[in-house]
């Protein structure tokens, strides 16, 4: 999508904002065995940490609205990513391109 409007100056990028302490992680607590062995030990490590900080999902949500990131586009970019260097070009914005695989 993003490769299609590129001529019409519009930038399409996709955050992964990781997670976060949520009612949702009560719930997979609850549920037990139910919720299966992978999403209780994740629920567990989230209510022990919080996961990953509002201010840091604000702050690379705020990048990709502003110019500073208009050089980028068609990216998935995690809060967990070293980000930060998109913004003095520190590193290529390519190695957070999207790519579609076709099936043959």
């Amino acid at each position: 999508m993003a490769e299609e409007v590129s001529d019409h100056n519009v930038q399409i990028n996709c955050m992964g904002p990781g997670g976060a302490y949520t009612h949702m992680t009560d719930e997979i607590l609850r549920a037990g065995d139910k919720a299966g062995w992978k999403e209780t030990e994740e629920a567990l490590e989230m209510r022990q940490t919080g996961g990953v900080s509002p201010d840091k999902q604000i702050q690379l949500a705020l990048f990709l609205a502003s110019e500073q990131s208009n050089h980028i586009s068609g990216k998935l970019i995690q809060v967990s990513d070293d980000w930060k260097k998109l913004k003095d070009a520190t590193i290529h914005p390519e190695i957070y391109t999207l790519r579609r695989v076709q099936k043959m």
